[in-house]
């Protein structure tokens, strides 16, 4: 095992010597064979332990669970490794006899992989930031115009008496920098602490999140884009200050004549102002409207009242199948023993983001031509109460009850999608598939509606939940309510008036 380097400084007590040391996990020893460099955090800060993978000889092509990492060879551009890895697919389907169109080996920069999905929402966010300082720029050189202007036969006569344009322009470029100094100082002070609650508030798929505070490049760039606005804000009034006459300045009221010949410049930045105030607005506009959007999909059950969370089961400790099963029942009826709580359920997945297992399967009576590849499913192993506790609408049949249990015979429920696709003008209700061609077959007792396990911007997949025995499955728990991040996790409660702190 190699460990990292927080692990090895509040673990092993920063030990030289812990190369060589053992460590025992989930009842299995391991030997430390290296320490990485704190500097180390990849794929992520929360990763402080590698193991070797051990990969198995395997048995048929997919489904496929692994992503692969490669560093290109020095001369090697991204384009002939896509090149090398289309040709590799190709390759596969011909030894496969594929005759699907769909698929392929995406090849990506470790960067645009990382932060792929949330990039377009941070360039929107920098974008909108961006013109909001434009906003506030124009807005002060606007300000600092007409105080120039208030000024200038204080400027002339500081001008009569000798000072130079150069002199002149330093003293408003100094007020400038003052303003600026504290504006930025305010701005530091206020991004300190919005900081922490903006993290808190991100979802937590954001990468290096960890990572976002006030630090020293932070500080740098904030000291040049303040130093930049400074010299837009006060230098462009500065110089439009001497093109006025010294004599007309000097006259009583000759400031107000001279005031309006700056008109042209100052209704340039109110225009320049007003047009990137509307642009904002209409961004603003449409993020809401899409938000208010997003909040109206149908994703297949309802939310509303629902927890979440996880459980991970050590292996050493729960090794036994009859355990587990035990374990999961006595669970489930702890939970629902609970005051206010409707239904309780397991599974392997929750929508609306996480679909683990995909395979392909077939139709009893409909065997596939050798020409072509068995259909692809995604599926689902649940508990009885799964549907009812989701609120996934039953279409035909029935879900499972106690006779689907360990022992009697297999019994799997389709999703609408599978039904309208593999049996569009029957009753799919007891006809029998089976996930690959080495388990054994199963028996559709329902039909359910639709359920987004992709995403809510994904389409409706077909998808299968065979009877779910609560054995050999090894369900991570994590506890969260929807309002707080949109992670949904592999067991769910129905509730009434539970608060998060009854999940822990």
């Amino acid at each position: 095992m190699i460990v990292s380097h927080d692990f090895w400084l509040r673990s092993l007590g920063a030990n030289a010597n812990a190369i060589g040391r053992n460590i025992t996990l989930n009842g299995q020893s391991y030997t430390v064979v290296g320490v990485m460099p704190g500097s180390f955090r990849f794929p992520a800060e929360t990763i402080k332990l590698w193991e070797p993978l051990r990969l198995e000889p395997p048995t048929r092509r997919g489904p496929y669970f692994l992503r692969g990492l490669a560093r290109l060879r020095p001369g090697v551009s991204l384009q002939q490794a896509r090149a090398d890895m289309a040709a590799v697919f190709q390759r596969i389907r011909e030894e496969t006899h594929a005759t699907d169109t769909g698929g392929g080996y995406n090849v990506l920069p470790l960067k645009s992989f990382l932060v792929g999905n949330i990039r377009p929402v941070l360039l929107v966010l920098m974008a909108a930031v961006g013109f909001v300082l434009l906003i506030a720029v124009a807005n002060l050189a606007n300000l600092m115009l007409v105080k120039a202007i208030e000024r200038q036969r204080e400027i002339a006569v500081r001008a009569s008496l000798g000072a130079g344009r150069s002199r002149v322009i330093r003293q408003l470029l100094t007020e400038g920098a003052v303003l600026t100094a504290l504006g930025a100082g305010l701005g530091l002070l206020l991004a300190y602490g919005s900081v922490t609650l903006l993290v808190a508030m991100s979802p937590a798929d954001v990468p290096r999140l960890d990572e976002v505070r006030i630090d020293g490049r932070v500080l740098v760039f904030t000291l040049v884009l303040s130093m930049l606005s400074s010299l837009f804000f006060a230098l462009a009034p500065a110089l439009r200050v001497f093109r006025f006459d010294l004599n007309d300045a000097l006259k009583e009221g000759g400031g107000r004549g001279v005031a309006l010949g700056h008109g042209r410049f100052r209704g340039a930045l109110v225009v320049a102002e007003v047009g990137l105030a509307l642009i904002l607005l209409i961004g603003a506009t449409l993020m809401a409207t899409s938000f208010a959007r997003l909040q109206q999909v149908n994703a297949g059950f309802d939310p509303q009242n629902l927890l979440t969370a996880e459980i991970s089961m050590p292996d050493f400790r729960y090794s036994d199948p009859q355990r587990v099963s035990g374990f999961y029942h006595q669970l489930l009826e702890r939970i629902e023993a609970l005051p206010g709580v409707r239904s309780a359920a397991v599974a392997s997945g929750l929508p609306p983001d996480l679909m683990q297992i995909q395979d392909t399967f077939t139709i009893e009576g409909r065997p596939t031509p050798p020409n072509e590849t068995d259909p692809l499913a995604d599926f689902l192993f649940v508990s009885g109460d799964y549907f009812r506790t989701l609120g996934v609408r039953l279409l035909q049949g029935r879900t499972f009850s106690d006779a689907d249990r360990q022992g009697a015979p297999l019994a799997v429920i389709a999703n609408q999608a599978l039904a309208r696709r593999f049996f569009p003008n029957e009753n799919p209700v007891g006809r029998h598939l089976r996930q690959n061609r080495d388990n054994p077959w199963m028996a559709i007792v329902g039909v359910v509606g639709d359920v987004k396990y992709s995403g809510l911007g994904a389409q409706f997949r077909r998808s299968m939940c065979p009877t779910f025995s609560m054995a050999g499955l090894e369900l991570t728990w994590w506890c969260a309510q929807r309002g707080t991040r949109w992670r949904w996790r592999r067991a769910c409660v129905r509730q009434c008036g539970l608060s998060t702190r009854s999940c822990r």
